[in-house]
């Protein structure tokens, strides 16, 4: 789409195949692409002419083959954009041959005019003078119209990046987002190990505490039967003797 607008913006095809002034226009239209910031292009005039032709024809054919009311039921952008670039491109053409033809009919009547300039000097004048206020007036409504046309497209193109850094910044914000939830996971994960840890220590030392009371017990009653046992051998001695 960035292309089709660069072509509309330009318009190459004002000029004549394989003319100086259409290479150059190739040229600066590559070169818009790559001043794209958000987008990486990497494009020369001949890639970007190749490409333009080729969406062009893969148009063509998808319309030959859907047939124009077909695809006028659910138009892409990118559809309108080559219909418009084929439809000024038609127009540009037919220009130019036109201007060709006026120049060989100027070049037949030149010499006609001159022949008749002697009997119709006032004549010729203002006709000269309508032609050339018409085509300045034909000039200037061209520039008011291309600088329209590049103000629509530096508008639109300021949306699509203005549109561009949002989603980039919606992609960062969801990224943090994710790997604050993924450290508050592993906090949480540590913060359970510990607790766990921490309640089989105290279970652990609960056990050894109790082992520890039963043992000493033990002893104590150990101790107790120890000192019944001699406490009746000396009873017992002393009753023998």
């Amino acid at each position: 789409m960035l292309l089709c607008r660069e072509v509309l913006l330009e318009e190459p095809y004002k000029y004549k195949h394989g003319s100086r002034d259409r290479g150059q226009t190739w040229e600066r239209i590559a070169q818009s692409l790559n001043d794209v910031d958000t987008l990486n292009f990497c494009v020369d005039q001949r890639a970007v002419r190749d490409r333009f032709i080729k969406i062009e024809r893969a148009f063509q054919r998808n319309l030959a083959k859907k047939g124009r009311a077909e695809m006028n039921l659910n138009p892409t952008e990118l559809d309108l954009l080559i219909e418009d670039a084929i439809e000024k491109s038609k127009a540009a053409q037919d220009e130019l041959a036109r201007g060709e033809e006026t120049i060989a009919l100027n070049g037949e009547t030149e010499a006609e005019t001159h022949r008749s300039v002697e009997k119709r000097p006032v004549e010729w004048l203002v006709e000269a003078r309508k032609r050339e206020n018409m085509e300045v007036a034909r000039k200037r409504q061209k520039k008011n119209e291309d600088e329209q046309n590049l103000l629509m497209y530096l508008k639109e193109k300021n949306e699509i990046d203005l549109t561009l850094r949002m989603e980039e910044h919606e992609i960062r914000k969801r990224e943090l987002d994710f790997k604050e939830r993924e450290i508050d996971q592993q906090w949480e994960l540590r913060r359970r190990d510990l607790e766990l840890k921490e309640k089989e220590y105290e279970s652990r030392e609960k056990r050894e505490q109790q082992t520890l009371e039963l043992l000493q017990q033990h002893m104590r009653l150990q101790q107790q039967q120890n000192q019944l046992l001699l406490d009746f051998v000396l009873k017992l001695m002393e009753n023998n003797a």
